[in-house]
């Protein structure tokens, strides 16, 4: 699954932007870490009041800057290939 936020979170960009825990993990799990690219999931949902779905909430995976292109392909792919889907997440380039 996702792994801690790293010490260093400077050295970390978004690449990936979902609105369930579901898609998130599939990100993670099945294309990014297939690959040994380190992900980490931020959520940024607010479980203290409801918000519109314009607000900028949800879950966000980041990676090494390192390795951002690299995993922004991968998941490119995914998205292409029908392993992520396209109505539930989006790439951040």
């Amino acid at each position: 699954m996702a792994h801690e936020q790293p010490e260093d979170v400077d050295d970390t960009v978004e690449v990936y932007r979902c609105f369930n825990e579901m898609e998130a993990n599939r990100a993670i799990v099945e294309v990014l870490s297939q690959e040994h690219i380190m992900a980490f999931r931020r959520d940024r949902f607010s479980h203290a009041l409801p918000a519109p779905g314009t607000e900028p909430g949800g879950y966000f995976i980041a990676v090494r800057q390192a390795e951002a292109e690299a995993a922004r392909r991968l998941l490119r792919e995914a998205l292409r290939d029908g392993v992520l889907d396209g109505n539930s997440g989006s790439l951040i380039e």
